[in-house]
């Protein structure tokens, strides 16, 4: 086994469709036509914690626990891990004749990544080699990789989101089920929204985590000691 194996990604993906909601009512006649709500984008990076490092061996054994890492023959020198959100709250205009209808009028919409980052380096490696330095410096750049493309991410389903809801109603025979019917359709969409967002990143993500580059990182330390393989 080579004496640098693989560094990794941890990704936990998470949706929250339970939004604060204001209605206003609005006459009969308007729950057709059009409706087109304004969806608004809170965009915010979230920080970055190095974590105290681990073994070497225990963060194999840990990412190994992973169903994308369970073959992985390379030992982790190092993790990122981070978590995906999509959130959001909504005013809702509400019709209450023969039933109720509603539409939204407003979204403010959060995809993100949630704070923190966590970065964690195999503490076989001391602070202060070029070892560390360089698992540390590759590390950072899964950081800027996946901040950067959550952004893009973000617009692009912000987008979505807005086609998705433009001249769409929700009826029920009361208020509450009215709203019961689009929460769930909201549920659906961010459950999509997120798995597209761990598609995109993992696949960003992957381009640096390819055995060349792992060995052109290696080759550049002359002080490059193998770390034990087994907890």
């Amino acid at each position: 086994m080579k004496a640098f194996g693989g560094l990794a990604l941890a990704l936990v993906c998470a949706t929250s469709a339970a939004p604060r909601t204001v209605a206003q009512t609005f006459t009969p006649g308007q729950c057709t036509g059009t409706s087109r709500p304004d969806v608004r984008l809170d965009l915010r990076d979230p920080e970055v914690h190095f974590q105290p490092g681990v073994s070497v061996a225990t963060l194999t054994a840990q990412q190994r626990t992973i169903t994308d890492y369970q073959n992985q023959a390379n030992s982790t020198n190092g993790v990122t891990r981070y978590r995906v959100t999509a959130s959001y709250d909504a005013q809702l205009r509400m019709m209450l004749a023969n039933g109720a209808c509603i539409a939204p009028t407003l979204i403010r919409l959060r995809a993100e990544i949630t704070s923190p980052i966590t970065v964690i380096i195999g503490n076989d490696y001391p602070t202060t080699s070029c070892a560390y330095r360089i698992i540390k410096e590759h590390e950072m750049q899964h950081v800027t990789i996946t901040t950067r493309h959550m952004r893009s991410i973000a617009h692009v389903i912000r987008e979505k989101l807005q086609e998705h809801l433009t001249n769409r109603f929700y009826s029920g025979a009361t208020p509450q089920l009215a709203q019961t019917a689009f929460y769930r359709d909201m549920q659906v969409f961010l459950d999509g929204a997120v798995r597209y967002a761990d598609q995109v990143l993992k696949a960003q993500n992957a381009v640096i985590d390819s055995q060349e580059s792992y060995q052109r990182m290696e080759q550049r330390c002359s002080d490059w000691v193998r770390p034990p393989q087994s907890p």
